[in-house]
C-alpha cells in the first residue's frame, strides 16, 4: 500500500505539471461553465422569460463570447445567464461560490467553506433579507476543461471571468439584488480579478480566503482577503515553498506535523491553505465585513 501510495502521488504531480507546461503550448476549447445550486448541485435550468430586456442582454453577451466560436456554446450561455435571472429575481443577496482547485467542485467534495457560507447566511439572515448560494463551475472533470485554469495563471485567457461578469452584469441592470462574490484559493484570485472590474458598484462584494501567492491584486472597499486562518499562515497564500516542500516530504516520511492543512489542486499539501467557519480569526473578519459593509447598505 506503501509503495502504491508514492505511485499515486507521483503521478498527480506528474499530471499537474504537465497541466501547467501544455498551457503555454495549447489554447483551450472555450465552453460555457454551468451554475448549480450549491446546496444540492443541481443545474438552474429555467431559461425562459418574458423580461425582453434580460433575453437580449442575455444573448449578446453569450454571442459575444462564444457565437463565433461555437452557436451550441452560445445557446448554453444565454440559457444559463436566463436561467440565473430567473433564479435570483427576487432575492436580496445571491452569493457566488468559486472552488478552488480546477473549478469544478462542489460542496459535497469542499471540505470547510460550506462552514463559512452557512455563517454568512445566517447573518445576514438574522436581519431580515433574503440571500441565495449559487455555485459557479468554471470548468469540468476532464484535462483540456481543466487546462483553462491553466490559461488564467499564465495570463493567456480570461474568458471565464468575462462570462462570470456577464451574470453580474445582468444581475445588476435587472434585479436590485446585492452580490456577493466568494471563493478559495484559485477561485479566490478569479473573484479578485473579477472583482476589480465591479469595484465602482456599490452592490458588488468579495469574501475570499487563501488567494493564490501570484495574485498581487489589492482588494478594495468592498473585498476582504483573509490569508490566515489564525492556527498557522496561509503558506500557498504567501508562497512559502519552503515549508510546503518540508511538509511534503514529511508527510512521505509519515511524519506528523502539528498544523491545520490544506491542499492545493488536492496534489501538494500546503500548511494554513484551510478555512472555517470554526476558526474564530476568519469567523471574526468575516462578521466584521458582512456587518460594516454588506448589511450596512439597504
Amino acid at each position: 500500500m506503501l509503495v502504491l501510495s508514492y505511485i499515486l502521488q507521483g503521478f498527480l504531480v506528474f499530471i499537474f505539471c504537465f497541466t501547467i507546461f501544455v498551457a503555454f503550448i495549447h489554447r483551450s476549447k472555450r465552453e460555457p461553465g454551468e451554475m448549480h445550486e450549491a446546496y444540492s448541485n443541481e443545474i438552474i435550468d429555467n431559461p425562459t422569460t418574458d423580461n425582453k430586456s434580460v433575453y437580449e442582454q442575455a444573448t449578446k453577451i453569450a454571442n459575444q463570447l462564444y457565437y463565433g466560436k461555437n452557436e451550441k456554446y452560445a445557446t448554453k450561455a444565454r440559457d444559463m445567464y436566463i436561467s440565473v435571472y430567473n433564479e435570483v429575481k427576487d432575492i436580496d443577496d445571491v452569493i457566488i461560490y468559486n472552488s478552488g482547485g480546477f473549478g469544478w467542485a462542489d460542496f459535497k467534495v469542499v471540505p470547510a467553506w460550506p462552514t463559512i457560507m452557512k455563517g454568512i447566511q445566517e447573518i445576514i439572515e438574522s436581519h431580515g433579507e433574503t440571500t441565495k448560494v449559487l455555485n459557479y463551475f468554471r470548468t469540468y472533470g476532464n484535462f483540456w476543461s481543466a487546462k483553462t485554469e491553466s490559461d488564467v495563471m499564465t495570463g493567456d485567457n480570461p474568458y471565464k471571468s468575462d462570462e462570470l461578469s456577464g451574470i453580474i452584469n445582468i444581475l445588476l441592470d435587472n434585479t436590485d439584488c446585492k452580490i456577493i462574490l466568494t471563493g478559495e484559493s484559485q477561485g479566490a484570485g478569479q473573484c479578485e480579478f473579477i472583482s476589480q472590474r465591479f469595484k465602482d458598484e456599490e452592490r458588488v462584494f468579495s469574501i475570499q480566503t487563501g488567494s493564490p501567492f501570484w495574485n498581487l491584486s489589492k482588494p478594495h472597499e468592498r473585498s476582504i482577503v483573509i490569508n490566515n486562518n489564525g492556527d498557522h499562515p496561509d503558506t500557498f497564500a504567501h508562497g512559502d515553498w519552503s515549508t510546503i516542500i518540508k511538509i511534503n516530504a514529511k508527510k512521505i516520511l509519515h511524519r506528523h506535523m502539528t498544523v491545520s492543512e490544506g491542499d492545493i489542486f488536492t496534489v501538494f499539501s500546503a500548511p494554513g491553505h484551510y478555512y472555517s467557519w470554526d476558526h474564530p480569526v476568519v469567523r471574526t473578519k468575516v462578521t466584521e465585513f458582512v456587518e460594516s459593509k454588506i448589511l450596512k447598505l439597504k
